[in-house]
């Protein structure tokens, strides 16, 4: 096993060891080493030396407290960062909240360790003695690749329902299988999420979108979604993809059920797009609850997801919610390839700056569907590739001509009534491109003014659309 101490680690353990203590190093550097993968960003330490004492014995560092509850700290060598934490014991609450209600300091490693939860987690790497601890036998399951409760599974999902995502996200962005009994009891335990902060659940869910880049595993992030469906999660996560289990789909179009549709999709996507390729679908099962049919589920999903990604839900940030939300409600757009040559143009152009997404989330829902290998070539794509040759204008800003313009020809208008009349010339340059300059625009201004009816120079809509 290589395991490579930074200088500055070595340094630090030198000054604990000059005191009369041992530092180790704890968590995922070590399990990473021991299993051959990258290197993990961050270091975590232990030792049995309590916070307070840190910053009398380490007259040399910076010592910041970052969570004095746990006793977390964060100690500067030089130009190094590591995170530090005194072994400590934990007591939780009923139910299964993520914070504990009481710590206390641990005797030693033996205490300690009873608070990890999976065996690959529970390495201690003594930093000047330059060996592992092993409390549990996580190097022998990182070797077998699988993931096991330390302690017991009983014991580890009682404490924290976050553990139930944990589970979910690193053994799949690990690659590892999970030990049967580890896994029977976390199943029986799901309803513990209940518990778990909606901020906590979304920085899992991201984290699981992303899995497969964290280590290269290919579809990881596919199997941490699948997992979570496995273990009866999605209900306290977000319920709507739940409701996609078993919900046929014509099998001329698509090979999988509504849910297996989604999570295909979602493993397709790019990382960019894969919120919404996961919500893309949420509406059909109400479309069908309420219609009988699927034709309104781009409508009832953008709600839908509006509802779960939104303040009363995920808590995602807003322009992350309105960005998905267009997504998936725009991703039917044209599916049929019959849109007008206009409307089409005028879409495009509408939504630009979402565009590029949208093509990948409709690529992505036509891989997902599990009937063709390679997605075609769609009129819509091609149409946006054309209006980007052509160096189309699609905002108001692109016009050769602005607000200034109109006010010379058109003096006394309200700032409305010069937008509605740029934006009727944006229309008009959107199926031209080439119309796009002073000198077709601003004639423009002046056959609009002839059609102004009073010294107040009141416009009718009707006129300048």
């Amino acid at each position: 096993m290589n395991i490579v101490i930074p200088v500055n680690l070595k340094t630090l353990a030198k000054m604990f060891e000059e005191t009369g203590h041992k530092l180790y190093v704890v968590g995922g550097y070590i399990r990473n080493a021991a299993a051959g993968l990258p290197a993990a960003t961050d270091i975590d330490l232990a030792s049995d030396v309590p916070s307070y004492a840190l910053r009398g014995m380490l007259r040399s560092c910076r010592v910041v407290p970052v969570n004095k509850h746990l006793g977390t700290c964060a100690i500067t060598v030089n130009n190094s960062v590591f995170e530090y934490t005194p072994f400590r014991t934990e007591a939780y609450g009923p139910g299964g909240a993520h914070r504990p209600v009481a710590v206390a300091p641990a005797a030693g490693i033996r205490e300690d360790c009873r608070r990890r939860d999976f065996t690959c987690n529970a390495l201690y790497y003594d930093v000047g003695g330059n060996k592992i601890l092993d409390p549990f036998g996580g190097v022998a399951d990182i070797q077998k690749k699988v993931m096991r409760a330390a302690v017991s599974p009983e014991h580890v999902f009682e404490r924290d329902g976050l553990r139930l995502l944990r589970l979910a996200r690193q053994s799949a962005e690990m690659g590892f299988t999970v030990d049967p009994d580890t896994w029977e009891t976390a199943k029986s335990r799901v309803g513990k999420l209940a518990d778990i902060s909606p901020e906590r659940k979304q920085q899992e869910l991201e984290k699981m979108l992303a899995a497969d880049s964290r280590y290269g595993v290919p579809d990881a992030h596919y199997t941490a979604l699948q997992r979570l469906g496995e273990l009866g999660a999605w209900p306290f996560i977000a319920p709507e993809v739940a409701a996609g289990i078993g919900l046929a789909q014509p099998p001329e179009y698509h090979k999988y059920d509504v849910y297996e549709h989604t999570l295909q999709t979602v493993r397709v996507a790019p990382p960019d797009v894969r919120l919404a390729a996961l919500f893309h679908d949420v509406g059909k099962a109400p479309a069908v609850a309420l219609d009988g049919n699927m034709h309104r589920h781009a409508e009832l999903g953008a709600a839908a997801a509006r509802a779960r990604l939104g303040q009363k839900g995920l808590k995602y940030p807003g322009q992350r919610v309105n960005e998905t939300v267009r997504l998936v409600r725009c991703h039917m757009y044209d599916f049929n390839g019959m849109t007008g040559i206009g409307k089409l143009r005028q879409f495009i152009a509408a939504n630009w700056d979402v565009m590029g997404k949208l093509l990948a989330l409709k690529r992505a829902d036509i891989l997902g569907a599990g009937v063709l290998a390679e997605a075609p070539a769609l009129r819509i794509e091609e149409t946006y590739r054309q209006m980007k040759e052509e160096n189309c204008p699609v905002a108001l800003s692109d016009l050769k001509i602005d607000g200034n313009d109109v006010k010379a020809v058109l003096p006394g208008l309200e700032a409305k009534q010069i937008g509605v009349f740029l934006h009727s010339l944006l229309e008009e340059v959107v199926m031209n491109p080439s119309l796009n300059t002073r000198e077709w625009l601003l004639p423009q201004l002046e056959k609009r003014a002839e059609k102004t009816t009073d010294t107040t120079v009141t416009v009718k809509t009707e006129d300048i659309l």
